[in-house]
């Protein structure tokens, strides 16, 4: 199985052929079967009734008993069978009396209606293909999505393990010292309870935190993801002109949409206000006879329906565009904030660290010096080992949110 390396250090880039090959090996197991489908249905919308022929049997049966002039009863039974096949625009019947076992019909025809091919009937199927390609990309890019946020559990909690077991050994180490301490009156007995307090509390998180981190490996076990090969998280700064380029570049399912409608803007012209067009030729097989036929009708609305129907079809065109473009800059706004957001408590977040080990560090030597608490230095860890957390937390979603900014 092929690896892809996601490694959470600072200012590294996450290749994003690196994550594809992760969806690949973890996710996409059936999206492949589903474009296949996806293609089908297009080319079977392209071709119409040439993707598959048509074909028809039928058998029919009667009998009829009737009194003529002379009061005399007369009989007559009918037994047919016949066979139409239909391909495209073509035609072809023939049909036997079995009765009294001969073809009673057979013939060949030729029909085509011409508004069926004066608009972009080949665009609209790829434009179907197309927007089904991007749910079925969607759906994955949850399931992606979905794992990466379970991952992040699994290695904020093993982070947070580490943490804890460091904060336990420190207690540890200074337990002895503690003892002595209070035997020889240098601290507090108030000091000395709530130093074993403090001890037994990390021993207690240490067990949860032990519980959640297996409850964790089971999800990622039962989610059929391979530990072994799931790597770390990694991010780099973006500017501004990257996200945005990001974000316009997956916008063309409003694009899509709007195509769709303007098709289906002039496939109404096509059906419904231009006149019906239809030329059709026919060869009787049987009676050696050649037809043709050309079809010109029009259906004439008093009412103004079409004009109504074809304006209101404009104005759907139109305001789609103007959503398009609203969700567009809204979109650019929004996704620039949040990572404008992201950023800032990451800087606040490293600031706030450096200045809190640097506190510590004074309130150590204040200690050993006799002029600082104890309960104070361990708070002060407390609050150092929240905020490693809390930096962690904020790699994590900027790793997150780089991958979705660049795949959603």
């Amino acid at each position: 199985m092929k690896k892809f390396i996601l490694l959470l250090s600072l200012f590294t880039y996450v290749y994003s052929s690196e994550l594809s090959e992760f969806e690949k090996e973890h996710i996409q197991t059936n999206i492949a079967e589903e474009l296949n489908v996806a293609k089908k249905n297009k080319t079977k919308k392209l071709l119409g009734s040439l993707y598959m022929p048509k074909i028809t049997p039928s058998f029919d049966t009667g009998y009829t008993l009737s009194l003529n002039d002379q009061n005399e009863y007369t009989h007559n039974y009918n037994v047919n069978t016949s066979l139409n096949v239909e391909y495209g625009p073509l035609t072809y019947n023939i049909g036997v009396d079995l009765k009294d076992k001969e073809i009673s019909s057979h013939s060949i025809g030729l029909s085509a209606t011409i508004n069926n091919y004066t608009y972009d009937f080949i665009n609209e199927s790829n434009i179907d293909y197309e927007i089904e390609k991007h749910n079925i990309h969607s759906k994955n890019k949850e399931k992606v999505e979905s794992i990466l946020n379970l991952y992040s559990r699994y290695i904020l909690k093993k982070y947070e393990l580490d943490i804890i077991n460091e904060e336990l050994n420190k207690l540890s180490s200074d337990e002895v010292v503690i003892k002595k301490q209070y035997e020889r009156g240098l601290i507090s007995k108030n000091e000395y309870i709530s130093f074993k307090d403090n001890l037994e509390i990390a021993k207690l998180n240490l067990e949860i935190s032990k519980d959640e981190f297996d409850i964790l490996k089971l999800e990622i076990k039962e989610n059929k993801i391979d530990i072994t090969k799931l790597p770390e998280f990694k991010f780099k700064f973006l500017d501004r002109e990257e996200i945005n380029k990001n974000v316009i570049s997956h916008n063309n399912i409003k694009d899509l949409e709007i195509s769709k409608k303007e098709i289906e803007y002039q496939k109404y012209i096509s059906t419904n206000v231009i006149p019906t067009v239809t030329v059709s030729s026919n060869y009787d097989i049987l009676n050696k006879n050649f037809g043709i036929n050309l079809n010109i009708s029009k259906l004439i609305d008093f009412s103004e329906n079409e004009i109504n129907v074809l304006n209101e079809k404009k104005k759907e065109i139109n305001e789609l565009k103007e959503d398009s473009k609203i969700y567009l800059e809204k979109n650019l706004l929004l996704k620039n904030n949040e990572y404008a957001r992201l950023k800032l408590s990451y800087k606040q977040a490293i600031k706030s660290l450096e200045n809190y080990k640097r506190e510590l560090q004074t309130m150590e030597v204040k200690y050993r010096q006799g002029n600082e608490s104890y309960l104070k230095l361990v708070e002060k860890r407390k609050d150092i080992k929240n905020l490693k957390l809390n930096l962690k937390k904020i790699e994590i979603d900027l790793s997150i949110f780089e991958w979705k900014i660049k795949g959603e």
